[in-house]
């Protein structure tokens, strides 16, 4: 007989979980006991990791610059600077609440060009993240950190849990899903353009309700795309998915 785990605790160092059947019914007393819970891994991710590093592979090197960066992912050229053996050292504030194998996962992290974390939900690997990126800024507060994730829903968990901590971020959406309701609208760039800039929200305010003629539309615009390249400038921490998907990515971003 076999039976499905409908619900891990957040506190799942207990031991002990109930084990329901699919169709929500508990086991019959006789049979409760003697019973074990083995975790089958879905080997999904894996497939498709492993099938994003074959493409890498067949990859076109002659682009100069596109083999720059698959040089990179595959670990074939370095940009770590080794040099200052300090440069990876990790303060002890940042591994505040990480267990063994999370500050394993962050120091590797910090001394490899491409490091990867995988694990089952629950096991910490937003948390890693988030102290990951704390470990960057703190070697290199100017250093361009992005973000990315499959769903606009991981994106926005680590971006509110950065908002915990002083750390400025750009939640960057489509510019589309920008002017509309999104779920973090104090974090894109055109808010923090409004934040640096009360005179552009005014303007934007004044071109929405049609009080703008065509030449003073024009210039709002220029202004807004200066104002917003200052803002990337400023803040160095950006959060995208492949959900919102934008060409401010590359041109902005990077």
């Amino acid at each position: 007989m076999s039976a499905t785990v409908l619900n891990v605790p957040v506190d799942y160092t207990n031991e002990e979980y109930e084990i329901k059947l699919k169709n929500g019914q508990s086991l019959r007393k006789e049979l409760q006991d003697g019973y074990s819970i083995t975790q089958k891994m879905n080997e999904t991710a894996f497939y498709r990791m492993k099938q994003a590093l074959t493409k890498l592979k067949k990859l076109d090197q002659k682009d100069e610059k596109l083999g720059y960066f698959v040089s990179i992912l595959l670990n074939r050229l370095s940009v770590i600077d080794n040099t200052n053996e300090k440069t990876n050292s990790i303060s002890t504030k940042n591994l505040t609440g990480c267990n063994e194998r999370q500050i394993e996962a962050i120091q590797k992290a910090l001394d490899n060009n491409l490091f990867l974390i995988h694990g089952p939900p629950g096991t910490g690997k937003s948390h890693t993240c988030l102290k990951i990126i704390h470990a960057l800024r703190e070697q290199s507060p100017t250093v361009r950190i992005l973000v990315c994730a499959g769903s606009n829903m991981s994106v926005d968990l680590i971006a509110k849990k950065l908002t915990h901590t002083n750390i400025d971020v750009i939640r960057l959406y489509s510019q589309a899903c920008e002017l509309s309701k999104v779920s973090l609208p104090n974090l894109t760039p055109l808010s923090w353009v409004f934040k640096l800039n009360p005179i552009l929200k005014d303007l934007y305010e004044r071109r929405e309700k049609g009080e703008l003629n065509d030449q003073e539309k024009l210039n709002f615009e220029e202004q807004l795309t200066n104002a917003e390249n200052i803002v990337f400038t400023k803040i160095r921490v950006v959060l995208h998915s492949k959900e919102s998907g934008t060409p401010r990515l590359y041109s902005e971003v990077h």
